[in-house]
């Protein structure tokens, strides 16, 4: 990457009015193509891209296409390249597990790229109450769902966080990195003080969460098998060892509170 960056940059410092490309009738000098490179990956970085984030393109084999290969360089970025022939649903399949950031595409084939966004999985989906989890536990990916209460507190966030550059949902939000991914140590570090100015003076790690969520979860009557699924374990055991924290008056009175049998244990024996 760094040698074809180098590459481009020598070239149009060394031969500047030397031909580049031809297309056509067109033609570009090396400092016409390092110029438009530079305006593309410039574009990219306003937008959040940097190293290890994917650009995926639908372009044929033009001038266009070469920007792209150096500009989505320049940003440290991936440039993945979209075979023009592919359906929308392999096209969809390829956008989503290349874990695309932003699509770059030709007006010629918008239709092809219409059908594939429409078939593409997204992380948040509120019409049926899902959340796509990408890398859990042991790198598993799975849906969730999130309840209506869930989906109106994090509203106000998404409407913040389309003002940012693009990247992950949970971000930062200040300075040179604004937009990039927020980090599980400042997530705790933010948790810890909302846990202090909520009054919580026990240690609270992040993780208690999802004990507190599945002891929720029993509680409204949710079977034991969904938690398990909503938790991502592999074991039901594993799930049973969060609902440890149960108190153990609440189920004295629970299992005090049942209503008598409608016959007696011993009466079919007696049959």
């Amino acid at each position: 990457m760094a040698d074809l960056q180098a590459f481009l940059e020598r070239a149009a410092a060394v031969y500047p009015d030397h031909t580049a490309v031809i297309h056509g009738t067109l033609s570009r000098s090396y400092a016409e193509l390092y110029t438009r490179s530079r305006r593309l990956a410039s574009a990219l970085a306003r937008r959040g891209i940097g190293r290890g984030d994917t650009v995926s393109v639908m372009l044929a084999n033009t001038p266009a296409m070469l920007d792209a290969h150096y500009g989505v360089a320049m940003t440290g970025a991936v440039l993945n390249a979209l075979n023009t022939r592919l359906d929308a649903a392999v096209l969809a399949f390829t956008l989503d597990h290349a874990e695309t950031k932003v699509l770059i595409t030709d007006r010629e084939y918008s239709k092809a790229i219409q059908e594939a966004l429409s078939l593409t999985e997204t992380d948040l989906d509120q019409r049926r109450g899902s959340v796509l989890v990408r890398h859990g536990k042991n790198d598993r990916r799975r849906e969730v769902g999130m309840d209506t209460w869930g989906w109106s507190a994090l509203e106000p966030w998404l409407t913040d966080r389309s003002q940012l550059p693009v990247g992950p949902l949970f971000c930062v939000i200040d300075g040179p990195t604004r937009g990039r991914a927020w980090s599980a140590s400042a997530a705790r570090i933010e948790l810890h003080r909302v846990a202090l100015k909520a009054g919580v003076r026990r240690r609270f790690a992040p993780h208690q969460l999802r004990h507190a969520h599945a002891v929720e979860l029993l509680h409204e009557g949710i079977a034991l098998p969904l938690i398990q699924r909503q938790l991502g374990h592999s074991y039901l055991s594993t799930t049973g060892t969060y609902l440890q924290g149960i108190d153990t008056e609440e189920i004295i009175s629970t299992v005090h509170a049942r209503r008598a049998p409608m016959m007696h244990a011993s009466a079919g024996l007696e049959l």
